[in-house]
């Protein structure tokens, strides 16, 4: 029989399960309401960080940066709300967030600290290092590699400006100047900010890491605004590791394409802006191959997001054609394979008459202008010179630029007035928008300055000079890279007026500058050694030549190798200077070795080669080695037969030159007939009065005199003394002095005494004239019938 104790336990166990099962049943209910609660207060939180961010986005619009990027850190706090409320776990359907101080801690505190104004993002950006915050303003060709401002005729050399804005590090040497924002080259295509509402039409919260990621791209967007590019970096880096992160939604299949499987989160269509503005950053530091590397993700990217004709994919399209442009000139073939594919979508996207395609018109322009295509770059920098002039106005930067390169095209095919007035078209803009001490205008006064030089108008082309010079220390200090080259072309300019002391200062003052600010074998390091060289060489200043030539050749030996075609063109200079300073063994080493490396990089048949031929030839020549000079000779006149033509002056300079060794070996036939061609040619290309024409009739006549036809000795003679009476009278009198002695002794031989004595006579006077001795004059051969010109009667003179 159940005791009462018994019984009681009995109820207490029934009591105690049914209250076990009904704490079950209330706890699953219990979970299921705070589950709903806390997805209602997600979706709170998210939507008020949505509304923080449109609103900032409305700021953003009007100009209101700092306000906007309050509003941003508004919704990003927001959002680190929401995503408090997620469970600690990761996957499933809430998208695997972890707390804020979690997701801190695993994508890196500066996604917040750059949002907060009280800090810094130095240490985070990109890369690792700094460079100066202030906004540098940089035409997209005013100043670049190929902005051939310095064509002049001098044979010194000119070259392309550096870069120095760098406050730790230097960009690579290219042909560019990197990388100012206020001209438009299509790198900069996403200013704008992203309206988070726009990713939810229907009402639907996006996922929590896009409204992230936007969340951070548009706060770099203001920073970059406002010039803080470290912050900017830092803040699109942080966008993108959001959408890279591994926790990403499982729940989701990841997109199977052809390139590497990318997660769909990582194919947001903000993924395409963030990674273009990372990639535009890089380019600005001058860190060109990782922008290659982040512009070939963001073309991927974009054409699996939008297609292959997406206005997003030309331009990245058109960026990957910057770069590449930038890069090397010998990646301009690539580089123009971009452009007009970029070109094909935009045309076909946007119609013919849109600022985008005037953009990449105007990229198309500046690589023609890299390969000196100056009519082929002209047209399409007029096209887009009119878009951009009827889309953007004529007061616009981009118009202005555009003007300037155009100006440039017309600068390098003689165009002058053309020229002038485009040029005069960018300083109209620039003197507003800028300032007179403005880099920029500097740089286009002294293209303006080099047009007056072009066109012998000295004093308005050095008033120029030294106005650019003093705008460009202006506005960039005297310690500057754009300050060496403006000082490099006012030495190119008293160079070519032969004012030898004022352009060795300049060139001296410009060398000081370039070691401080450039690394130590920079290009125009190079090129200014070398003019300073040239300067030394035409003082006849042999050693001082030969050793600026010599460290310059140093220079070039560790920036370019064994072989390079800039080393053999010093090579060959140090071997004219040797043979200049008499040491004929040492130049005709230079010489050879100048002559080896010429054909291995540039071929047998390069023009270059033929002149070493030539400089080689004239050397042997010179010791009577007359066949081995011939052969040099000849080479050299296929050689330029072939590049040239038979109508050329450097045709009959060869010419000339075989003529001299047939003369000198007694072939008078041949050598007749090569100076007849020489003259032919000089005729046709200098004029029939030309100082070269009556070299070639005096050597033609002496010629004719030791094959005994003196008829057209003296004809040929006669045609070079009218021309030297035209063209030496002032500068080198003893030149008449010695083709009158030729006359007078022509007549002499034929017997014809009085106008002997006129020639003899003139030529005597003129040797007194010019300080030289009568003894100079020079009486050859004999008379013939001199009993019929002064018979025996005839009284002694």
């Amino acid at each position: 029989m159940e005791t009462v104790l018994a019984r009681c336990r009995r109820d207490m166990d029934k009591k105690r399960a049914t209250s076990s099962k009904m704490t079950e049943e209330d706890a699953r209910l219990a979970l299921e309401a705070s589950e709903r609660h806390a997805a209602a207060a997600r979706a709170s939180a998210l939507a008020a960080a949505i509304q923080s961010n449109d609103e900032g986005c409305m700021l953003y619009g009007r100009g209101d940066f700092d306000s906007a990027l309050s509003l941003f850190r508004e919704g990003a706090r927001r959002h680190a709300h929401a995503t408090s409320v997620y469970p600690c776990h990761h996957g499933g359907g809430t998208g695997g967030l972890a707390r804020p101080d979690e997701i801190a801690m695993r994508i890196g505190y500066a996604r917040y600290a750059c949002l907060d104004g009280n800090q810094s993002c130095d240490r985070e950006h990109l890369g690792g290092s700094r460079i100066a915050t202030r906004s540098y303003a940089v035409t997209d060709s005013v100043c670049s590699s190929n902005a051939t401002l310095t064509i002049g005729s001098s044979s010194v050399s000119s070259r392309t400006s550096g870069s120095d804005y760098m406050t730790l590090e230097s960009p690579p040497t290219t042909s560019y100047i990197y990388q100012r924002m206020d001209f438009d080259e299509g790198m900069h295509a996403f200013a704008d900010v992203q309206l988070l509402s726009e990713l939810s039409p229907h009402g639907s919260l996006p996922n929590p890491r896009t409204v992230l990621a936007v969340l951070l791209f548009n706060a770099g967007q203001a920073r970059r605004r406002v010039g803080a590019f470290d912050d900017a970096s830092s803040l699109y880096a942080a966008s993108q590791h959001t959408l890279d992160d591994e926790e990403e939604d499982k729940s989701l299949s990841p997109v199977s394409v052809a390139s590497p499987v990318v997660s769909p989160l990582k194919l947001q269509p903000i993924i395409v802006p963030i990674l273009h503005n990372i990639g535009q950053l890089q380019y600005r530091r001058g860190r060109i191959q990782e922008a290659i590397d982040t512009y070939s993700e963001t073309l991927r990217c974009a054409r699996i997001i939008h297609g292959e004709d997406h206005t997003t994919v030309a331009a990245a399209l058109n960026s990957l054609g910057v770069l590449h442009y930038h890069s090397s000139s010998d990646e301009s073939d690539e580089a123009m394979a971009l452009f007009q594919d970029a070109l094909r979508i935009r045309v076909n996207s946007l119609g013919l008459n849109h600022p985008d395609v005037a953009t990449t018109l105007n990229n198309i322009g500046r690589i023609h202008v890299q390969r000196d295509e100056f009519d082929e770059a002209l047209q399409y920098y007029e096209d887009a010179l009119r878009i951009r002039g009827a889309r953007l106005g004529t007061d616009s930067l981009d118009y202005a630029a555009t003007a300037f390169n155009a100006g440039q095209s017309l600068h390098q095919k003689g165009e002058y007035d053309r020229a002038l007035y485009l040029y005069h078209e960018f300083l109209r803009v620039a003197l507003v928008k800028f300032t007179k001490n403005h880099r920029d205008v500097a740089v286009v006064l002294s293209g303006i300055a080099q047009i007056h030089q072009e066109k012998k108008e000295y004093d308005k082309a050095l008033e120029l000079y030294e106005e650019s010079l003093q705008a460009g220390k202006a506005a960039l200090g005297e310690y500057h890279s754009e300050v060496a080259m403006l000082l490099n072309r006012i030495g190119n300019f008293h160079f070519e007026r032969e004012n030898l002391d004022a352009a060795l200062q300049a060139y001296r003052d410009g060398l000081r500058i370039e070691r401080r600010v450039l690394e130590p074998d920079h290009p125009n390091i190079i090129v200014t050694l070398s003019n300073l060289g040239e300067i030394h060489r035409q003082r006849s200043e042999w050693d001082e030549a030969a050793r600026l030539y010599g460290e310059a050749l140093e220079l070039q030996h560790v920036k370019f190798g064994t072989e390079h075609e800039d080393i053999a063109s010093t090579l060959n200079t140090l071997g004219l200077i040797h043979d200049q300073k008499g040491d004929t063994c040492l130049s005709l080493q230079y010489l050879q070795d100048a002559l080896l490396m010429r054909r291995n990089v540039l071929g047998d048949d390069h023009l270059d080669v033929s002149a070493t031929l030539t400089y080689i030839g004239t050397i042997f020549y010179r010791k009577n080695m007359l066949k081995v000079a011939m052969d040099l000779f000849k080479e050299s006149l296929r050689i330029r037969r072939s590049a040239l033509g038979r109508d050329h002056r450097d045709v009959a300079f060869t010419l000339y030159n075989i003529a001299l060794v047939h003369q000198q070996r007694g072939c008078y036939e041949e050598a007749i007939e090569c100076y007849t061609e020489t003259l032919r040619v000089e005729k046709l290309v200098l004029g029939d009065g030309h100082r070269d024409v009556s070299m070639t009739l005096y050597k033609l006549g002496e010629v004719h005199k030791a094959h005994g036809d003196l008829d057209k000795a003296l004809e040929s003679f006669q045609g070079a003394l009218t021309i030297e009476r035209n063209t030496v009278a002032a500068d080198d009198p003893a030149t008449i002095a010695r083709t009158l002695n030729e006359i007078g002794n022509i007549h002499l031989a034929r017997g014809d005494v009085v106008p002997m004595m006129e020639a003899f006579n003139e030529a005597a006077r003129i040797y007194r004239s010019a300080g030289l001795s009568p003894n100079n004059l020079v009486v050859s051969g004999h008379l013939y019938a001199f009993d019929i010109s002064c018979p025996e009667a005839a009284p002694a003179a």
